[in-house]
């Protein structure tokens, strides 16, 4: 469930223009000079978070906050005049009365009540005209640990068999729950743990969530085929994968000549997946060279 939120008005002669905050964060923002939707959308922020091939109507910012015990670190989402394309995706894909920032809070409200970790939406704002969005921004709390892609990047060694069966119980749970990623590779999967505890872990970038979508499965194996591919042969290894395969389908009363054409899927999806990476990649280095 949501927390309490004090809303503080941009331009008190339109309220469109108004900004949610979370009421634990109000005070922070007011100190820091985010009294309104304007000024969130004009931070600066302590680093760029842009990737290759971003569109410039999108931009993802780090904001390093002065708080009482020190600094206090934000990721802000903001969306300025996106495409009509994008607009009319938004519109006919359900969204019609949400922006798009608004409606990746939307889905971090739904997740957070089905008792999927996300990350906390600390301040939200928006500004249409109709449905027609002009503008939109979204502040969320920064998770503990770090993603799978970074912590993955540094192994040597197949992932323990600890981490591997928590992750499959997570992925499996969100599965479970009707909910399907579209975008589930390691970067989107945030892990922290101790020596006393059994790993956590958080999704984000939940812009693209469906709930119950038409093929779920077929969407579902594609989440999974995410995850094949973005994961080094130095933290699973064949064998491992075809575990977790199988940690994932627990409970899911499926035939071993059922499983195993699942499993033949998701390799096949994730060969796809690596070959349009590919074909993408060549044709941004290819661009970058014409400029």
């Amino acid at each position: 469930m949501m927390a309490k939120t004090a809303t503080v008005a941009c331009d008190p002669a339109e309220g469109a223009r108004s900004l949610w905050i979370d009421e634990r964060y109000r005070s922070l923002f007011e100190a820091n000079g985010l009294a309104g939707l304007d000024d969130l959308l004009a931070s600066g922020g302590s680093f760029d978070l842009r990737k290759a091939g971003l569109p410039d109507w999108r931009r993802r910012i780090a904001v390093d906050l002065d708080a009482p015990r020190g600094k206090q670190r934000l990721y802000v989402k903001r969306y300025i005049c996106p495409p009509a394309k994008i607009q009319m995706r938004r519109i006919l894909g359900g969204h019609a009365w949400r922006s798009t920032a608004g409606v990746e809070r939307h889905w971090i409200s739904r997740l957070a009540a089905d008792g999927i970790a996300v990350p906390p939406v600390v301040a939200f704002g928006e500004r249409r005209r109709g449905l027609w969005e002009r503008c939109s921004a979204l502040a969320l709390a920064e998770v503990p640990g770090e993603s799978l892609e970074s912590w993955a990047a540094r192994q040597s060694s197949p992932a323990p068999r600890e981490m591997t069966k928590a992750l499959a119980r997570f992925i499996r749970a969100f599965h479970r729950c009707g909910y399907v990623h579209r975008d589930l590779y390691l970067s989107h999967v945030f892990h922290t743990s101790d020596n006393a505890s059994v790993p956590r872990f958080v999704l984000i970038d939940l812009q693209r969530v469906m709930h119950q979508p038409v093929r779920l499965r077929r969407w579902q194996r594609r989440d999974l085929a995410q995850l094949h591919y973005s994961t080094p042969t130095a933290v699973a290894t064949a064998k491992d994968r075809l575990r977790w395969l199988n940690q994932y389908l627990e409970g899911a009363h499926l035939s071993r000549r059922q499983r195993r054409r699942l499993i033949r899927q998701v390799v096949r999806k994730a060969e796809a997946i690596g070959a349009h990476v590919r074909a993408r990649r060549a044709r941004l280095s290819e661009r970058s060279g014409r400029t």
